[in-house]
């Protein structure tokens, strides 16, 4: 039985895969690497296939050491762009970008426009992690503060509330006053007295 790789088109026997020593060094590189590195690994190589050839295992397992040690590597680099850290999911996502948007010129000669993609998601995701750091600085100092803080600002907000009540009695207080004189004097008028209690002067 022959079986063909449908990602680098190599044709074998399936004993031949089984006792060839770069196909398995090949494979045992490809589960060396992490899940999500892995899922993308074989579509990833087979763009470096040569054209009307097959991808030879020597080679595919060369690639994918380089490879797992691109994804070990504590740092992603590009040019002289500060340095992100390495992280799986950020060269899974670049793999496979590639593999759905390979670049115009195939087959690939290096790693370097897989590294180009790797240090952008790279970067990223490194920003969405430092936006989750001051948030989560932000809600602990939040969580730090002292009961009796707490129990001060309560108090002032009682004190706050209390005054505006005050304040608003007082000038309900003050209309019903006025009110009272108005209707005082219009009492008096109505007796025929002045307000001092005299009677009013007829010439």
């Amino acid at each position: 039985m022959r079986l063909v790789c449908p990602s680098c088109g190599a044709l074998h026997s399936a004993e031949g895969w089984i006792n060839d020593t770069e196909a398995r060094e090949a494979l045992a590189a490809t589960a060396a690497l992490p899940p999500p590195v892995a899922r993308w690994a074989l579509q990833y190589i087979a763009l470096f296939r040569p054209p009307r050839r097959a991808l030879t295992w020597a080679r595919a397992r060369r690639l994918l050491v380089e490879l797992r040690e691109l994804v070990e590597a504590p740092e992603i680099r590009w040019n002289l762009e500060p340095p992100r850290p390495s992280r799986p999911e950020a060269w899974a996502q670049a793999m496979e970008r590639v593999v759905c948007h390979p670049p115009k010129e195939l087959p690939l000669g290096n790693h370097n426009y897989l590294r180009k993609i790797a240090y952008r998601i790279a970067d990223e995701l490194d920003a969405q992690a430092e936006r989750y750091r001051e948030a989560e600085i932000t809600r602990r100092r939040i969580e730090e503060m002292s009961r009796e803080e707490i129990e001060r600002n309560r108090e002032r907000m009682k004190d706050l509330a209390k005054s505006l009540e005050l304040g608003a009695w007082r000038n309900s207080k003050d209309v019903r006053g006025v009110r009272a004189c108005g209707r005082q004097e219009v009492s008096v008028r109505g007796q025929g007295r002045r307000p001092d209690g005299l009677l009013p002067y007829e010439p």
